[in-house]
């Protein structure tokens, strides 16, 4: 066989594998899927929407999102199409910063709250470039994502830039993500204080899928937030720790009510995906069909 024979028939295989890998990552039409990166003691959602968007809520502790990223996205594909940083405390923000110069940032969005740390101002040296349009939050936001898609902002209810706040966890942006049906709510860290503010504000919580908020630290199962939300499944972002998260009586309490949980230290990654016919969670290998939605 001729060295050119050889040659052309590299390049077909070549060529061959590249339409494969294509087809074997491409995700089926108008599908939604919200995964939770387990990235250890710290929280980092992907959002992945019909519209073909990549959104990225929290960056974890460290560079373990960049293996999330790399296990839910294809290999091609080095963008984000918005960040949203809920607050500047290490275990959301240090992953974010760890995507500079390995995803291309269009859009940011956080609360600007001031605080004084290297890697929150890493983040903010990160976003303040040409390329991302940076948006400082004044007061609930929404983003239109497509038709029947949006992620909506619910709190904080006014502007926290550059201010000194003592309860850096009740900063926290709280967003609420609904699209082709399904709805999740992201309260980052805030505590029982907002809880009630947002309660007594009578803003829509309603959402099938709840994010611990704090970890699953000490909440109040029995208080108005969670009936508000009235969630079937809450998601526990938590890894090794030394502060007793996820809080034994909380959970319970969930199980209790018959909310299922989900942990991100007991299940990895955790996948919530719905396209027109069909909803699934998937974890640890195992999958679950049509039990949302």
């Amino acid at each position: 066989m001729s060295r050119k024979v050889v040659f052309y028939f590299l390049l077909f295989l070549f060529t061959l594998f590249l339409f494969s890998s294509f087809y074997y990552f491409k995700k089926p039409s108008a599908q939604l899927q919200v995964t939770f990166l387990d990235v250890g003691q710290g929280d980092s959602i992907l959002i992945e929407t019909p519209y073909e968007q990549n959104i990225l809520i929290d960056g974890g502790p460290d560079d373990r999102v960049l293996a999330g990223l790399g296990r839910n996205l294809p290999f091609w594909d080095r963008s984000m199409d918005l960040a949203l940083l809920t607050h500047p405390h290490s275990d959301h923000v240090a992953g974010l910063a760890e995507t500079q110069g390995k995803y291309a940032l269009d859009r940011a969005l956080y609360t600007g709250v001031g605080y004084n740390s290297s890697i929150y101002r890493s983040w903010e040296q990160m976003i303040n470039n040409p390329d991302t349009e940076v948006r400082v939050l004044t007061g609930p936001q929404t983003v239109d994502l497509g038709d029947d898609c949006y992620l909506r902002t619910l709190y904080p209810f006014g502007s926290l830039k550059d201010e000194k706040v003592e309860e850096m966890n009740n900063t926290s942006v709280v967003s609420k993500l609904k699209c082709r049906g399904a709805s999740f709510l992201f309260p980052g860290d805030i505590e029982e204080k907002v809880k009630k503010k947002l309660v007594d504000s009578e803003v829509d919580l309603d959402a099938q899928v709840l994010k611990a908020s704090h970890h699953g630290a000490g909440e109040n199962i029995s208080g108005r937030f969670v009936e508000e939300v009235s969630p079937e499944v809450v998601v526990v972002s938590v890894g090794e720790n030394d502060h007793g998260h996820p809080n034994e009586s909380y959970l319970r309490d969930l199980e209790e009510k018959g909310i299922k949980v989900l942990r991100t230290d007991k299940k990895g990654d955790i996948i919530f995906t719905k396209n027109k016919t069909e909803s699934s969670i998937e974890f640890g290998g195992h999958d679950w069909k049509d039990i949302l939605y």
